[in-house]
Parts: structure tokens; C-alpha cells; sequence
């Protein structure tokens, strides 16, 4: 992987920074549970509670995105807040890092998540593109790699500069009982990489939101070209249903959630009455 030039003077400073000489590996990979399952609004839990991670959906004036809240036990981090407002063209936006006091950083999407090699995409691929960020946290560069629909336990995976694997994120297995949760995952490998989770979290939620929108958006322009038929539609829709169903059920069974359920992503959106009074007026996301 070539390391291009940091879009970063330098990564936001830390109280600390993990020493890999005297870090060991975690015997346990951290995993968080995505609880609900949604792009705009679900709850990712470690399963040994070393901490917890909300994603919420935010709405101001004409600006509308996500905010990402929650932080581990081994993170020196610190209370910091990333929110993502997405701009009107897919792929396009902000993200923005902010502690209780000041906006810590801001840059633009796209120059933050660029694909690697766009020129290989078509407008039918490019939904599952690999993209590159430069992390605000340590400086280092990390790939997001797409895998085949048939690798649920890998469908997105964070590579390091060297190639390793550091993270990735899980669908639920087709034979997998049902959980109060979405049976979906974010999974952290190893202790070394564990104060990088919110970023992975952020860019994670970025990039599955990005392949939805394209998917959308290709799956229209079929549509409009004729090359889907009505038979296929109505199987579409049957999908929609059935999955609109099961997000209810599971809700139905979260009896001790702190919030309301939404009924769909979209309307998780519509729903939110209030912003995030977080925000001042030097972190509004600019136009």
C-alpha cells in the first residue's frame, strides 16, 4: 500500500499513546455487538462490557448525518464526539471530531475516505470500491477492503500498511440462532489497535453507508434502463417486508433498550425531534 501525504498536520494529541513495545495482544478480540443493525441509529457493545459505542442520527438547519458517541475502558481517547454530515452526492460530506469543549478537526469525506484506484470501478462495482484513510489518531494509513457476499464473517475488512488485518466487520450467518441483537459485528483484533475503535467505528458506519447509497442508486438506474422486471421487483419487495418484520420482532424483545425503536433507517431520521445541542457555532458543518 503506497502512504500518500497526510490530509492531517499531525493526529489529534493523546493523554497517551499505546507503546507496542511493552502492549500485549488481548486474549480476547474486542467485539461489539451491533444491537440493532441500523446505519443511522443502533448501539455496538463489547461482549465482555469493556465498552460501548451509540450511533444516533442528527439533524440541523439543512445539515443531516450521524453522530458517533462511546468509548472503551483501554482508549485514551477521551470524551470525543466524531460526527458525519453527508453532503448531497454520495460519497461526498464531512467528519468532524469535537471534545465538550472545541472542534478538534474537520475535513472533507472524500478526502478523508478516498477509493484506491477508482478507475477500476464501474458505476455497478464502485458501491464495494477499497478505500484508504489516514487515521487522525495515530497518523498511519488503513485500508477498508470489501469481500464477496458469500463472506459473512468478513464482509469489510481494516488492513494495516503491512497488510495485516486489524479489524472487521461480521454479517449474521444464515444458520446463526436468533439474538436480542442484529447478529452483526464489529470486531477489533488485538489490544494494540484498541484506541483506534472509534475511528474504526466511524469509518466502518462511512463506507456501508457509501455501498447502500450506490447499491441504491445502481439498482434505479436498472430500473430506468428496463433491465429489472416486475417479478424481480415484487421479490425485492417481498425482502423489504420480511426484513422490516424481523427488525421489528427484534425490537420486540429489547425490552430493556433506552430508546425507541425506529421503524426503518429513513425514518429513524424523520423521527429525531431535536439536534445535537453539542454542537456550537464554531462546529457547525460547513456547506
Amino acid at each position: 500500500m503506497t502512504s500518500s501525504g497526510s490530509i492531517f498536520s499531525c493526529p489529534i494529541p493523546l493523554p497517551r499513546i499505546p507503546d507496542p513495545t511493552v502492549g500485549t495482544v488481548h486474549p480476547i478480540p474486542l467485539i461489539l455487538e451491533d444491537m440493532q443493525g441500523g446505519l443511522s441509529r443502533t448501539r455496538l457493545q463489547d461482549t465482555d462490557g469493556r465498552g460501548y459505542f451509540a450511533i444516533s442520527p442528527w439533524q440541523q438547519d439543512q445539515y443531516s448525518g450521524i453522530r458517533i458517541k462511546g468509548d472503551i475502558q483501554s482508549s485514551p481517547f477521551g470524551n470525543r464526539v466524531v460526527f458525519v454530515e453527508w453532503g448531497e452526492e454520495t460519497g461526498q460530506g464531512t467528519v468532524s471530531v469535537e471534545n465538550p469543549e472545541r472542534l478538534e478537526l474537520e475535513v472533507d469525506l472524500a478526502q478523508y475516505l478516498p477509493i484506491v484506484s477508482p478507475e477500476k470501478y464501474s458505476v455497478q462495482t464502485i458501491a464495494n470500491a477499497t478505500r484508504r484513510f489516514t487515521s487522525f489518531l495515530d497518523g498511519k494509513e488503513y485500508l477498508w477492503v470489501y469481500h464477496a457476499p458469500d463472506n459473512l464473517e468478513m464482509e469489510w475488512e481494516c488492513l494495516d500498511s503491512e497488510g495485516k488485518t486489524i479489524a472487521y466487520y461480521s454479517l449474521k450467518l444464515p444458520n446463526e440462532p436468533e439474538y436480542i441483537s442484529s447478529g452483526c459485528s464489529l470486531t477489533v483484533l488485538n489490544q494494540e489497535h484498541e484506541f483506534l475503535t472509534l475511528e474504526m467505528v466511524a469509518t466502518c458506519w462511512i463506507i456501508r453507508t457509501f455501498q447502500r447509497h450506490y447499491n441504491q442508486a445502481a439498482h434505479d438506474a436498472r430500473i430506468a434502463n428496463g433491465e429489472v422486471d416486475e417479478e424481480s421487483e415484487s421479490e425485492s419487495e417481498g425482502a423489504i417486508a420480511r426484513a422490516r418484520e424481523a427488525w421489528e420482532n427484534r425490537w420486540a424483545d429489547c425490552e430493556s433498550s433506552d430508546e425507541s425503536p425506529p421503524s426503518s433507517d429513513a425514518d429513524a431520521l424523520s423521527e429525531r425531534s431535536t439536534t445535537s445541542s453539542s454542537r456550537g457555532a464554531t462546529s457547525q458543518p460547513q456547506p
